[in-house]
């Protein structure tokens, strides 16, 4: 099944809303399709409101933010959606983008790399197939 998702081609990124949720807590967070993204990363706040602790994370993964290389701990939540789809214990990195930026994080390979996506940037949408991996 393939899924249609518009978006706004005036603007600088692809914008697409996920949700985060563990037990009954859900937050919906805006990402920037990242193609040069290893990771799907999400504010720290997001995490501890679905109850992970990325002070408590036993990995850590590199991030490039604004030319600088940082370390951003790995955490499980419990529930990730985006695009339509939903995963379960979906690990994402932890980091807080500036206050002024219009995104609260990125989209990144770790969820991209399941899906057949194509976009077409000058007509404003992008089409999503299923699951190529579980």
């Amino acid at each position: 099944m393939q899924r249609l998702y518009g978006f706004d081609n005036r603007l600088p990124w692809i914008i697409i809303p996920a949700t985060v949720a563990g037990g009954e807590q859900k937050k919906t967070i805006r990402l920037a399709l990242d193609t040069g993204a290893s990771n799907v990363v999400i504010p720290y706040e997001v995490a501890l409101n679905v109850g992970c602790s990325p002070s408590k994370s036993h990995e850590w993964v590199r991030l490039t933010v604004g030319g600088n290389e940082e370390l951003a701990p790995k955490v499980i939540v419990p529930y990730f959606e985006c695009l339509g789809f939903r995963l379960r214990d979906f690990a994402v990195a932890c980091h807080n983008l500036p206050e002024s930026s219009p995104i609260d994080g990125l989209l990144g390979v770790t969820f991209l790399r399941r899906f057949e996506i194509k976009i077409n940037y000058p007509h404003g949408y992008l089409i999503i197939s299923d699951e190529i991996k579980k």
